[in-house]
């Protein structure tokens, strides 16, 4: 089963999945607990957690809680911002009209994106969960749901760490995400909008633009490849 922790000072445990529902419990940031579903709208989590030593069930609105990566994918040397990247995966558009809250979420931290595009999960949304996962560790980022503009964000390098980002071209326009993992021939890249999802995928290294390491609170050291405040 998943797990996620709460990201906010105090969030309300639920009887069902609506603000009308009964308040039964509140649970402090960084408490964990258990997924056992989803709502129907996708904004609610029904959760397993243990109090006092007593399990209990409830509901509590998802944007407040932050999914744990799963076990066996995380190294002690991934920045903050990939750690909240591997939290996302799985994350994926809404079915037909309907808009996935998480993806909305992703899309407010374009700050430069007009209202109507944030409201939309349909809006091309690789870039806004770049700067979403970089917003969540305390980075700032470009603030602009075009890809093409993490080419200008902190500096350029030509040897990635998990953790950097990589630009890609698409067309007239880009794409951007993680980079994970690499050959001569393809790059893995964790991100967002990836077939409508938060996915790791391939993609030919023919497609590069350019790779980006941050130079701002958050930076992998040169020397032992640890993340570092500078």
């Amino acid at each position: 089963m998943k797990t996620y922790h709460i990201t906010t000072h105090a969030l309300n445990v639920r009887s069902h999945p609506s603000l009308k529902g009964k308040i039964i419990g509140v649970l402090t940031y960084g408490t964990t607990v258990t997924a056992l579903q989803t709502s129907e709208d996708q904004k609610w989590l029904q959760l397993q957690y243990t109090k006092h030593g007593t399990t209990k069930t409830g509901w509590s609105s998802l944007r407040y809680l932050q999914a744990v990566p799963p076990e066996g994918l995380l190294q002690e040397t991934d920045p903050p911002w990939l750690r909240t990247a591997l939290g996302e995966l799985g994350v994926r558009e809404g079915v037909g009209t309907e808009n996935h809250p998480r993806v909305l979420q992703y899309l407010q931290s374009c700050e430069r994106l007009p209202a109507d595009l944030q409201a939309t999960d349909a809006t091309p949304w690789c870039s806004a969960f770049v700067n979403w996962c970089m917003e969540q560790a305390g980075v700032e980022g470009t603030n602009s749901a075009w890809a093409r503009d993490w080419l200008h964000w902190g500096r350029t390098i030509t040897k990635p760490r998990r953790g950097d980002v990589v630009v890609l071209s698409r067309g007239s326009g880009g794409h951007v995400g993680f980079y994970w993992s690499g050959t001569a021939k393809t790059l893995q890249v964790l991100g967002g909008n990836q077939k409508d999802a938060v996915s790791i995928a391939p993609y030919s290294v023919k497609r590069l633009l350019g790779y980006r390491r941050g130079t701002g609170r958050w930076a992998v050291c040169s020397c032992c490849g640890q993340p570092e405040r500078v």
